[in-house]
């Protein structure tokens, strides 16, 4: 329990009304959250105004409220009126837990595609870890939150509670996948960041929410700022010459010099050999996977800078790299049937690249796009998927106010226009079915876009729905195969 005005160090308020020394026991911006005497942040969004619960979270306890409008209210709460409440929420949540980040290692991590690889890499790496992502909340390599909501970087109250809890653990290193939305949000401000690295910036379905690319493409910028110390930064991508340049900046390159670079690759036995080097110090990899270079070089590198011994953790890559939850998932092996999380051009580029070294009769997809969906995504997928596949299945994605034909609407026209083979079944599990029936011995099948993500969006609200198990289940009921585990 911490007084108010405790909290209040840093936040530029304009007018306290009522006990400024009033006890706060929690930090809370929902419902689900708020409990005797919570202090409770009145948030307005795009499609939410916190002021609506505003007598819900009174009636379950909250006693103190931070807004930036003046309301009529009871006598017996404390009401804080501030220019910018999600500001003030970054501020008062590293107060309440005594800023946590400052005794830890934080690195943040961000970029259109692979975050995810990369933070189960350092997270494997560096000893005495824990990270905060997409897969959840892992302290020393187990999941101690698996998150219900879609955010990729939880709230600032939240991302502080476990930053506090991992000291308890005697954790040491913390890695947070930094999404766009979360900078935009100011949900990783007030982090004392010891390092960073940028992977990569493309066209997405964020733009939707960013409106334009110039506040897509800050919001990634903007992590370099938050970071007190290296920063790593891929050369290779042309949205690298936007950074300002400083001396904590090192350059990872997959194609040319740079401080860290791959020299070289060839290939023996199914086995990539590549050779990269480490500020002018060269290092063998051995991989069985050519695109997996691409997270591990940037993992290699942050391991480096903070003086990790490299040929050790060459030796734990071998041991620990797997595919993160939802990539490449195996089900089928003739006809090939895979589920990957595959929703940006640069991810399904790299499923491209892998399908190339498969022989395969007809190459058949499952694509959809959700409500976010932006017209200059949706042609450059399309124009991937019609030069890449034979027949196209479309169906729901997640969707709050939209139906699956209205967000896959600019999808439909571009394969109508293109002349495309395409079926459009718009309840998702009857579109997977049709699909697995549609594909016959020798073909390839690969459903993408959600991976083993546990529910799905939609106008009626969120129901429980997991690509991996879905598919597994049609399998089981067609019986018209032995499913597998091994890898092609």
């Amino acid at each position: 329990m911490k007084k108010l005005n405790s909290l209040l160090k840093d936040v530029d308020y304009k007018k306290i009304y009522g006990d400024e020394n009033c006890p706060v026991s929690s930090l809370s911006i929902n419902l689900n959250e708020t409990k005797d005497k919570s202090l409770f942040f009145i948030i307005k969004g795009q499609n939410f105004d916190g002021m609506n619960l505003f007598k819900d979270a009174y009636s379950k306890g909250a006693k103190a409220f931070i807004s930036d409008r003046i309301f009529e209210h009871p006598d017996d709460i404390t009401l804080v009126i501030v220019d910018n409440v999600r500001e003030s929420l970054y501020k008062i949540s590293r107060n309440f837990f005594d800023n946590p980040s400052k005794d830890l290692n934080v690195f943040g991590i961000t970029g259109s595609s692979g975050k995810t690889s990369v933070i189960y890499l350092l997270r494997n790496i560096f000893p005495d870890s824990a990270s905060i992502g997409s897969e959840g909340i892992y302290f020393l390599n187990e999941k101690v939150f698996e998150p219900e909501s879609v955010l990729t970087t939880p709230e600032s109250h939240i991302i502080n509670y476990y930053l506090k809890e991992s000291l308890k653990k005697s954790i040491k290193n913390f890695f947070i996948e930094v999404s766009s939305f979360a900078v935009k949000g100011k949900r990783v401000y007030g982090i004392d960041f010891k390092g960073g690295i940028f992977l990569n910036f493309s066209i997405t379905h964020h733009l939707k929410i960013h409106k334009n690319i110039n506040d897509y493409l800050e919001s990634k910028l903007k992590l370099k700022e938050l970071v007190n110390g290296p920063f790593l930064i891929n050369r290779d991508d042309p949205y690298s010459d936007f950074f300002k340049k400083d001396s904590s900046n090192y350059y990872f390159s997959y194609k040319n010099r740079a401080d860290f670079y791959v020299e070289n690759y060839s290939k023996s036995d199914d086995i990539y050999n590549f050779k990269i080097n480490l500020l002018g110090k060269e290092y063998r990899v051995d991989l069985e996977e050519k695109n997996d270079i691409y997270s591990i070089l940037p993992a290699i590198s942050l391991s480096y800078l903070f003086n990790l011994d490299i040929e050790e953790v060459i030796k734990k890559i071998k041991n620990i790299y797997k595919k993160p939850e939802g990539r490449w998932v195996i089900l089928n092996n003739d006809p090939l049937i895979v589920v990957d999380k595959a929703n940006t051009p640069l991810s399904i580029e790299f499923i491209i690249d892998k399908i190339g070294d498969i022989k395969l009769k007809r190459k058949i997809v499952l694509f959809s796009f959700f409500e976010e969906e932006d017209i200059r995504e949706t042609l450059l997928i399309t124009k991937l998927l019609i030069r890449n596949f034979d027949y196209i299945f479309v169906s729901s994605d997640d969707s709050k106010e939209k139906t699956p034909f209205e967000c896959n609407k600019n999808f439909i026209y571009f394969l109508k226009k293109f002349n495309v083979k395409y079926f459009f079944v718009e309840d998702r599990k009857e579109c997977i079915k049709r699909a697995i029936e549609f594909t016959k011995k020798g073909d390839g099948l690969f459903i993408l876009g959600r991976g083993n993500e546990k529910n799905l969006r939609t106008k009626k609200g969120l129901i429980s729905f997991n690509d991996v198990e879905v598919t597994k289940e049609i399998l089981d009921g067609l019986n018209n195969t032995k499913l597998i585990k091994e890898t092609i």
